[in-house]
């Protein structure tokens, strides 16, 4: 599949959530730091990636983006978040570059993260 043009169902589904959560921060205006979400509605990245249903299939990925464009491994989506050096545009580069990623297939999707989940992928590999 890689490079023919077409996508896995769970690609698909992971980048309409990943457009979704970019919709819901996209200007400066919708986005906040250090809380997940604000009484006049403006939200974090986490804030916005839950009303996606996509904290889960993008925590990974958008981490990876995070250290690959800041140069800084971040261990929560918050961290990266309300890091002082994020900006709102440093988070669109990384939202981007996840988006990159995802269509070039650079990435596996699997839900399993976490020492729990790394534990378990690692004694169910054969």
């Amino acid at each position: 599949m890689p490079f023919d043009g077409t996508l896995s169902g769970a690609r698909r589904e992971t980048l309409a959530k990943l457009d979704r959560t970019v919709s819901l921060i996209a200007s400066e205006e919708l986005w906040c730091k250090g809380r997940t979400e604000t009484e006049d509605g403006r939200r974090c990245l986490l804030g916005a990636m839950r009303v996606a249903g996509a904290h889960r299939t993008l925590k990974a990925p958008v981490l990876r983006a995070a250290a690959e464009i800041t140069g800084h491994a971040y261990r929560s989506i918050p961290r990266f978040n309300d890091d002082v050096a994020t900006t709102h545009a440093v988070l669109l580069r990384v939202l981007e570059r996840t988006r990159q990623d995802l269509l070039a297939e650079s990435f596996t999707l699997d839900a399993r993260h976490g020492f729990f989940g790394r534990m378990t992928a690692l004694f169910t590999a054969h």
